[in-house]
């Protein structure tokens, strides 16, 4: 196809070098996802009739060319266009290579004239010493040649060392630029994306290009802050936006939307497999020889390593997806700096306060903070920094895509709430006679609350649960009875009350039967 009309269009943007024949299109808005963005640009420009070649500039070189979508105003039929990566120069980095390189020739260049100087000094003075050894000089004389060799060779070893820090300074000042330079190579800054497009025009007049394409080089992260201003009180939780961008290119002032779906390349849906249980009967193994990780792998895959006894983790509900549109006004940096923006903000009113303590894992009581009903807030999952009483007590994840409908934040220790828990009896009862032995534990756990008010605490304890038929375990009748059992997972709960200073005691009992020729994990 011919290419003979190519419009000289061009216009001036910082970091970028446009040659003859080229133009900026301008960013026009942004989707972005959690795993990426879709970027509009838009430019309307000058045609004439029959064939146009237009190179357009500004394209992120991080885009992904199959999801390349261009859209011509009516009367012009696109031919077809490419899309390469140019190499650029940052004009700042140049200019400071190129004053480096000076400087350090120079000083390499004073350093070998001070070291040439300190030679022929030496040399003079061998002269000297020399010539005084065959009678020729006096012993004054010698003495005030090596006086002034010492104070020269004085001077010049200060000016050696002044130009030795000299261009060791200007070899880590060249370090730190490389280090810069490489820094924007890995976040596209040094690079331009290139479209030329080959455009039939109808007749002669102003065309609008629209260009969409998806690029992986964007992304944006839910975070929260959860206020909480004292015990009992409602949280407000406030939403943000946590966006970061490596397309190459900046995004000043453009409409940025941002979507909770994350769309994917070559999604398929999944298809059913046979499942096949078999008896899991381990096989003896040469000794000195690895099991590797994959070898395990490949007999689950075969069925040969189903265990009788299987953890089964929560499934994730699917989200829907939300979108926020932000507008404009902001600029996202395209060398991977952090932006945050305000979204949404809530008030949470039902929260349940309470002290949790688990010391069977962690002798300490957490004051915690029940929120219920989170899903029907349709918030997004992320992180929550908690902040009570203006005071920040750190981070932890909220899954508002799961089942369980309640979230907990952790507001820190109570520490006015003392808590003890101690082993008093470990023995093992077996007989000739029978079969089986018997392993009776028994742990006392004391509570104390040196607070001025009323402290309700949340106790759990974990006691062993068996998957095999021949071991029994049965909580002995010196255990304390439990508000709560749950049987199936060995959880008792107790709720409790303290008054100030108020001291108890929880006891918790439990035998383990099994056959005596057995040897169990305890």
């Amino acid at each position: 196809m011919k290419r003979s009309n190519v419009l000289l269009v061009g216009c001036v943007m910082s970091g970028l070098q446009l040659f003859a024949g080229e133009t900026i299109i301008p960013l026009q808005d942004v989707l972005l996802f959690q795993n990426g963005a879709e970027l509009h640009h838009r430019v309307a420009m000058p045609i004439r009739e029959g064939e146009n070649t237009l190179v357009l500039q500004g394209i992120s070189p991080a885009a992904d060319f199959s999801t390349l979508q261009i859209t011509l105003s009516s009367g012009n039929t696109l031919a077809g266009h490419a899309y390469t990566i140019r190499e650029t120069k940052d004009e700042e980095i140049a200019r400071q290579w190129k004053q480096l390189r000076t400087d350090s020739a120079r000083l390499s260049s004073d350093y070998k004239i001070i070291e040439q100087s300190l030679v022929i000094l030496e040399k003079g003075l061998q002269q000297n010493i020399a010539t005084s050894t065959n009678g020729k000089n006096t012993s004054d004389g010698i003495s005030s040649t090596i006086k002034y060799y010492q104070q020269h060779a004085k001077e010049l070893r200060g000016q050696l060392y002044a130009k030795e820090t000299a261009l060791a300074d200007c070899k880590e000042q060249m370090n730190e630029l490389r280090r810069k330079e490489q820094e924007m190579q890995q976040t596209n800054s040094l690079r331009t994306g290139v479209l030329t497009l080959y455009i039939n025009a109808l007749k002669e007049g102003s065309a609008q290009i629209d260009v969409k394409y998806f690029s992986y080089a964007g992304w944006w992260t839910m975070q929260y802050d959860a206020h909480i201003t004292k015990i009992g009180a409602p949280i407000t939780l406030s939403g943000k936006a946590v966006i970061q961008q490596t397309t190459g290119i900046d995004w000043e002032d453009v409409e940025i939307r941002l979507s909770s779906v994350s769309p994917s390349k070559g999604m398929t849906a999944p298809e059913p497999t046979p499942i096949v249980i078999r008896r899991y009967q381990p096989q003896p193994r040469p000794m000195m020889i690895a099991y590797s990780k994959s070898a395990a792998i490949n007999d689950m895959l075969s069925g040969s390593a189903i265990s009788e006894e299987s953890a089964v983790e929560e499934a994730a509900v699917p989200f829907a997806g939300k979108e926020y549109t932000i507008g404009r006004g902001y600029t996202i940096k395209g060398n991977g700096e952090k932006q945050s923006i305000p979204l949404d903000e809530m008030t949470l009113n039902n929260v349940q306060y309470e002290c949790y303590t688990l010391p069977q894992k962690d002798q300490r009581v957490y004051l915690t903070a029940h929120i219920g009903d989170i899903n029907k807030k349709a918030l997004l999952p992320g992180n929550v920094s908690v902040i009570y009483n203006n005071t920040y007590y750190g981070d932890q994840y909220m899954a508002t895509n799961r089942t369980d409908n309640d979230m907990v934040l952790t507001l820190g220790e109570e520490q006015n709430v003392l808590i003890k828990r101690e082993k008093t009896e470990d023995y093992t009862t077996q007989k000739q006679t029978q079969k089986d032995a018997q392993r009776t534990f028994t742990y006392q756990i004391t509570l104390q609350n040196n607070a001025a008010e009323e402290r309700n605490i949340v106790l759990e304890e974990v006691y062993p649960t068996s998957a095999n038929n021949q071991i029994s375990v049965t909580l002995s009748d010196k255990t304390t009875p439990a508000d709560t059992l749950d049987k199936e997972k060995g959880v008792l709960r107790y709720d409790i009350t303290l008054r100030p200073q108020e001291t108890k005691t929880v006891t918790i009992g439990y035998t383990i039967k099994y056959p005596k020729d057995w040897t169990i994990n305890l």
